[in-house]
């Protein structure tokens, strides 16, 4: 318990107003602490890349509806977050929601520019951007990638919601990323990176799984 608080503690002075919930654990411990309470079967696993390495990762798992396919606005999804270049990760965040947006590359009307610190741009929107400031935060991200794959994963229960766009146009092969972090009607700019990965119907390797009584409790 004592180096878990260590480490969280080292997470927030890290990352400055950067949301990590904690807690945090080297890489094989904080992806069997982020995958509790998600099924054996049917969980999508997406790395997200910057410069050829894992920054991020998220799991997400849909529920099933009545009729047996997925349930596209009920998942359980778990973000976790690599810290700077050692092998710790720490849980950003976990929630039970996901919503599917449209994808606004090509919507005009939203000029305001956003991006991450040292940009030299606005990382979130505030009153100044009207109602529709959080969309503008979005939107600019959208015409940065270009036609994405736009995802909110919402209802946390530990850390802040995340909106992913994806790129669906790669660029020499890679597939470009902007994470946005979401509070109520706030966006602001996370993360950003060059590449991402999917793997679906991920299982962690039986040498690697752990007992789930050794665990921290993630709810």
């Amino acid at each position: 318990m004592v180096r878990e608080i260590l480490l969280s503690a080292s997470c927030a002075a890290l990352l400055g107003t950067a949301a990590v919930a904690g807690p945090c654990f080297e890489a094989v411990e904080a992806m069997n602490f982020a995958l509790q309470g998600l099924p054996d079967e049917g969980v999508t696993a997406i790395s997200l890349k910057a410069e050829g390495e894992t920054r991020y990762v998220l799991f997400v798992a849909f529920e099933a509806k009545r009729d047996g396919g997925p349930n596209n606005n009920t998942a359980s999804w778990r973000l976790i977050e690599r810290q700077k270049e050692s092998l710790t990760y720490c849980l950003a965040g976990a929630g039970r929601s996901l919503e599917v947006l449209e994808s606004l590359h090509a919507i005009p009307g939203f000029d305001a520019e956003f991006g991450l610190p040292g940009s030299s741009k606005r990382r979130c929107n505030d009153e100044a951007d009207g109602p529709l400031g959080s969309v503008a935060v979005r939107a600019w991200a959208n015409k940065e990638l270009g036609p994405s794959m736009v995802q909110v994963f919402g209802e946390p229960f530990r850390g802040d919601a995340f909106t992913v766009l994806l790129a669906e146009e790669g660029v020499q092969g890679s597939y470009p990323w902007i994470l946005l972090q979401t509070r109520e009607t706030r966006n602001c700019y996370y993360a950003r990176g060059d590449d991402s990965w999917f793997a679906t119907n991920f299982k962690m390797r039986a040498d690697l799984k752990q007992n789930p009584d050794t665990l921290s409790p993630l709810e």
